[in-house]
């Protein structure tokens, strides 16, 4: 995987299953101290979660309250970027 840490780079994701509400973010790459990396979200300059893949690969929130849905889709448009 490529090394992007505080990278930033902008997105837009369908929130929840709605998919004709586009909603834009920006993501910054960050790591923990320890190398894990994770993803902070924010919109307008608000951070609104921040996200990692677990040890299963799966998509999970760490910070925040969107749904299950929308952090599917962010990690989806995390991965495309990352290709």
């Amino acid at each position: 995987m490529r090394d992007f840490s505080h990278e930033k780079f902008d997105i837009t994701i369908n929130m929840g299953s709605k998919e004709n509400k586009a909603f834009n973010l920006e993501i910054r790459a960050e790591e923990t101290t320890d190398g894990v990396p994770y993803f902070v979200c924010e919109t307008n300059g608000v951070e609104i979660s921040q996200l990692r893949r677990n040890e299963y690969n799966e998509w999970e929130q760490l910070w925040g309250d969107l749904d299950i849905q929308t952090v599917k889709n962010i990690g989806e448009a995390i991965e495309q970027h990352e290709v």
